[in-house]
């Protein structure tokens, strides 16, 4: 099992996913299902997931997806984001159809 398989995609789409911390309106952004089976193969469990995150902590379980584990790596490794989601609610969620829907509201 490799380590942080999708670090290179998610660091890719960090500044748009920044862009998109920033609003509190709900942010989609598509994404490449090509890139993610390039990196991995997970056709029979998928690539989607929900990432919710609490003051930039991580409030459900993840452990059972390496894509979103590898995303809250490089959110939280970004100085910038890791601002932009203290006080704050973040709901991420990648479709089936690989579209990530990002929401974020403030927690004050």
């Amino acid at each position: 099992m490799r380590e942080y398989l999708y670090v290179p995609l998610w660091n890719k789409y960090l500044k748009i996913i920044s862009l998109a911390l920033s609003s509190t309106e709900e942010k989609t952004i598509p994404l490449s299902q090509g890139e993610f089976t390039t990196l991995g193969n997970r056709k029979q469990s998928g690539y989607s997931f929900n990432l919710e995150l609490l003051n930039g902590k991580v409030v459900n379980d993840i452990s059972g997806s390496a894509v979103a584990r590898d995303l809250h790596h490089v959110l939280l490794s970004d100085y910038v984001v890791k601002q932009k989601v203290k006080n704050r609610s973040v709901k991420i969620n990648l479709g089936v159809d690989f579209k990530l829907h990002i929401r974020s509201v403030s927690t004050d």
